[in-house]
């Protein structure tokens, strides 16, 4: 990473957990603002002294972070000044702040202090601590192999792009991009924001060890009928004794090395196929992933702490979104908004395998009609800076709307562009 590439990276990240930090412990910034910084006694460059500073001080350590701000946000999306500060105590000057480190555990003890400091606390911080920097070098490498990689499609004119385009993550997460469990092999391979693509592992299973929930399609009807085919010239005259499971690469790995999937296997109940079918694309979720040709997502299980929990499908959760789904299905037209698109889940599948069933399960997504899937984008990827090159891809988004509307880009198509984007997004959610 080059040095202004690496300052860059280095601010949005420091903006994004200064931010939630402020956010989430109910920090006014505005309560902290300061008169501008007098450079001869303190030692900060003269650019950076002018503006809005601010002074907040970690009480836990006594220890106060200096810096300016460039935009004061009323929703807490503050940006920042390209330097910081930090000011020990009993310090007699500041040093500059070149490594998040020194900010993610001033921002860990302040948490664990917050929280009344006992055992359980300081334990808590300590792990979140760790999950912090997680993220912030799988963001670092992220950002190094996309920048050695071929240049692939804009995250403006591309669903998948869209999808695969976020090297930072939520701008109110401070473990945005962490995956424990994960090595760099395993993120070349399996991380959307390395633009990954694979195809899945399948399962055969007798039909006694599967279960099935659906909330009106027959699972059968959804397998992908390549991997279908497949399976069949793979199983040949035993493949009607058996039902297909899908299953993430990495996920297949993990599951096999399980004593008692290696059991089934011995016993002819379980077949693992090893990897068939279409090429797949995991969305930004990670295990969610695009199926094109079948036009279905699938939310496959990963036993990897992905942010801040474990992601694979616990039967409960499974169960709640089939219920929900069928709730949707009977929705009658005037109960609906055309504006909104939602995307029910159509089935489930887990085996019957005790204390596996969160680690087999999946769930089959309803996917995008071709001519919505053409106008979809994620929205984070447009709303999120470059690392590299600072441009925001929703500014090139708007500058393709006024093309398509033929319109110069003024204050006033903006407020029409934002006013048309309520309405199909946040009021009929409302409504």
């Amino acid at each position: 990473m080059t040095s202004s590439n690496s300052h860059r990276w280095h601010n949005k990240l420091v903006e994004q957990y200064l931010n939630t930090f402020f956010r989430e412990t109910g920090v006014d910034i505005r309560e902290h603002l300061r008169a501008p910084t007098d450079q001869s006694q303190t030692g900060v460059p003269a650019d950076a002294a002018r503006g809005l500073s601010f002074a907040y001080r970690f009480s836990a350590t006594d220890t106060v972070l200096h810096g300016h701000l460039q935009h004061l946000s009323l929703t807490g999306y503050h940006r920042y000044g390209p330097q910081f500060w930090l000011e020990p105590a009993r310090a007699e000057s500041r040093d500059p702040l070149t490594d998040l480190r020194p900010l993610l555990r001033l921002i860990s003890i302040q948490l664990a202090f917050n929280s009344g400091g006992e055992s359980e606390q300081v334990q808590s911080a300590a792990t979140l601590y760790e999950n912090m920097c997680n993220s912030v070098d799988k963001s670092a490498f992220f950002l190094q192999q996309r920048r050695n990689g071929a240049k692939g499609p804009s995250v403006v004119d591309d669903f998948t792009a869209a999808e695969q385009g976020m090297v930072l993550g939520h701008p109110f997460h401070v473990t945005s991009k962490a995956s424990i469990g994960f090595s760099e092999a395993d993120m070349k391979r399996f991380s959307p924001e390395l633009g990954a693509s694979f195809q899945l592992h399948y399962f055969a299973a007798t039909p006694s060890l599967v279960q099935s929930l659906s909330s009106g399609p027959e699972v059968s009807g959804l397998i992908d009928p390549l991997a279908r085919d497949e399976a069949k010239r793979q199983l040949g005259a035993r493949a009607s004794q058996y039902q297909l499971l899908p299953c993430h690469p990495w996920q297949a790995g993990y599951l096999l090395t399980n004593p008692e999937v290696r059991n089934q296997l011995d016993d002819g109940t379980l077949v693992s196929l090893g990897p068939l079918g279409q090429v797949v694309w995991p969305t930004s979720s990670v295990r969610t992933v695009w199926l094109p040709r079948s036009g279905m997502f699938l939310k496959l299980s990963l036993d990897v702490r992905i942010t801040n929990f474990i992601r694979n499908n616990p039967l409960d959760q499974v169960a709640r979104a089939i219920d929900a789904s069928r709730l949707i299905d009977r929705l009658a037209p005037d109960e609906t908004n055309g504006a909104l698109l939602l995307l029910p889940e159509l089935a489930a599948q887990t085996l019957k395998l005790p204390g596996l069933e969160a680690s087999f399960g999946v769930l089959y997504r309803s996917g995008l009609p071709p001519e919505a899937l053409a106008q979809t984008r994620v929205l984070g990827s447009l709303a999120e800076e470059c690392p590299v090159s600072g441009e925001l891809p929703l500014h090139q988004y708007l500058q393709q709307a006024a093309r398509i509307a033929d319109r110069p880009i003024t204050g006033s198509f903006v407020c029409d562009w934002w006013r048309r984007y309520l309405e199909v997004s946040l009021l009929p959610a409302l409504e």
